[in-house]
């Protein structure tokens, strides 16, 4: 019996409304990352939450991001695991110590 893979979905809210959804099998993903296509100017209070989506399990809600855009004076932040929340409690063990999500724009 071949298992479906989870395909990453995540959700921007701006300034506390949703601005953008996106759910692709076409996101390009290795063992260490994943990339989704993103043109979107953003500005303000930023939150991102990011899920993921089974044929056997359904959605499941993995890790948010907040932050504002003023605090980012270059076209690129990361975020370790200890600032992202959900992944640093890292209750059931699957983000690793070097976890960390690179938002570029």
């Amino acid at each position: 019996m071949k298992m479906a893979a989870a395909k990453p979905y995540y959700v921007i809210f701006q300034n506390g409304e949703e601005i953008y959804e996106f759910e692709s099998p076409d996101s390009y993903k290795t063992e260490e990352s994943i990339s989704f296509p993103l043109s979107l100017h953003i500005a303000g209070d930023i939150k991102i939450q990011f899920y993921s989506v089974s044929d056997i399990l359904g959605t499941q809600e993995m890790f948010t991001i907040h932050f504002h855009t003023f605090y980012i004076n270059s076209s690129h932040v990361r975020f370790s695991r200890d600032m992202i929340d959900g992944a640093h409690l890292n209750t059931f063990k699957q983000f690793t110590d070097s976890f960390s999500v690179f938002l570029r724009y």
